[in-house]
């Protein structure tokens, strides 16, 4: 069994996969956020603003991707709000 067989297996065991999957997701940003120390502004590439929407269509689906280094708390609240409703 290679590499990628070990996650799909673990992620058919868990029974949401796509759940597991934005939990990591949001883990993973929010990590990236933290460890580059301002040079990746999540905040600034994925944040709603009602003006710019015409720009950025994407902001909309993808706002809770968006954290601060600091909002350690909001990502958690998130992850367990996923996986509560998973």
């Amino acid at each position: 069994m290679g590499f990628q067989d070990d996650i799909r297996s673990k992620l058919r065991a868990t029974g949401a996969p796509v759940t597991t999957i934005l939990v990591a997701l949001l883990a993973g940003v929010f990590l990236l956020t933290w460890f580059s120390a301002g040079r990746f502004d999540s905040m600034r590439l994925l944040g709603f603003e009602p003006a710019a929407v015409s720009i950025k269509p994407w902001a909309l689906l993808l706002y809770p991707f968006a954290s601060s280094p600091f909002a350690f708390m909001t990502v958690l609240f998130e992850c367990l709000w996923l996986n509560s409703i998973g």
